[in-house]
């Protein structure tokens, strides 16, 4: 709840509408994400994997994740650009206007 509060106020604070997404990958290292804009959509995947030893052997744990967004009409691929916070949010914008912000949590 706090992090849609504190991703609404973001948006709300984007003056100049480059801000396509702001999606949570929480749980998820930066190196574990994987940022890919193609065909007109940002996908944002991530994976993580751990090995834990109990008693029984070796037990595994696999987590992943995908989340897909479309470009705005005027956006082209290749003007994308990404960050991927220490804070478990990928922030994806373009460097020019476009109207409506988007969001994907």
């Amino acid at each position: 709840c706090s992090i849609r509060r504190r991703v609404n106020r973001m948006l709300n604070s984007c003056h100049d509408h480059k801000l396509l997404a702001l999606m949570d990958v929480k749980g998820f290292d930066p190196d574990e994400v994987t940022v890919k804009v193609k065909d007109g959509k940002v996908k944002v995947s991530a994976e993580h994997e751990e090995e834990h030893r109990t008693l029984r052997g070796k037990e595994y744990n696999y987590t992943n994740l995908t989340k897909e967004i479309s470009l705005p009409p005027g956006v082209y691929e290749d003007e994308v650009t990404y960050t991927v916070g220490p804070n478990s949010l990928v922030k994806i914008e373009t460097p020019r206007k476009c109207y409506p912000c988007l969001l994907s949590l």
